[in-house]
């Protein structure tokens, strides 16, 4: 058997030990008429992306891709309080993503941003999907080695979670097309980094033809 630091991207990929991690598709980080939004940061990558990530969500489930959709969300009584400082200093001062308020809803303009039966939902009340909850501990019981990383931001939450998933000794994978940041240059150093540092990156073209193969 080849050993993971042999594995070349087909075997990366394989549907039987990855998951695609599903970042921030909720009404606060994605609606126009969300607390992002208004605070002046640009929508235009989110919404551009956005049907080629509904593709890959209903891909990753045909072909048997576990997927995990990272819900973030602040409180009153557990706040994460360096993320509120900085959303402070962005003219962000009422709590986003609070549960059971619209903004904390899933972005539902394509009906797989929404939950399908099977998904693993996390609650994450910081960038990294990995802070405060037991996301790690599912995906080994589910016998995961790669995480593909797909939604927003590429720069944020993205960023974070690869990084810590890479700490904790997976692989990962960022689906460059169903990524967005605020402004493409964001987009673009995030790219990099992953390339450079501690990832891969692949487009969803590429990554659908490489499960084809099987």
């Amino acid at each position: 058997m080849l050993h993971e630091a042999d594995w070349e991207l087909k075997d990366l990929v394989a549907p039987t030990h990855t998951a695609l991690v599903v970042s921030a598709m909720q009404n606060d980080y994605c609606h126009p008429d969300g607390p992002i939004a208004k605070a002046g940061f640009s929508m235009n990558m989110t919404h551009e992306m956005a049907p080629r990530l509904a593709a890959l969500i209903r891909e990753a489930h045909r072909v048997g891709v576990k997927v995990v959709r990272v819900r973030y969300e602040m409180t009153e009584t557990f706040p994460h309080l360096p993320t509120r400082r900085k959303l402070k200093q962005l003219g962000i001062e009422d709590l986003i993503t609070r549960p059971g308020t619209w903004g904390w809803e899933w972005f539902d303009r394509y009906p797989e941003f929404v939950p399908s039966e099977g998904d693993v939902v996390v609650p994450a009340p910081s960038f990294s999907a990995f802070t405060g909850n037991t996301l790690d501990l599912i995906l080994r019981g589910l016998g995961i080695r790669t995480l593909l990383f797909g939604g927003v931001t590429t720069n944020g939450a993205i960023e974070f979670s690869a990084r810590t998933a890479f700490e904790l000794n997976y692989h990962v994978v960022l689906v460059e097309d169903c990524a967005a940041a605020r402004e493409e240059w964001m987009h673009r150093a995030a790219v990099w980094n992953f390339q450079k540092l501690y990832g891969n990156v692949i487009t969803s073209d590429q990554l659908k033809t490489l499960w084809s193969a099987g």
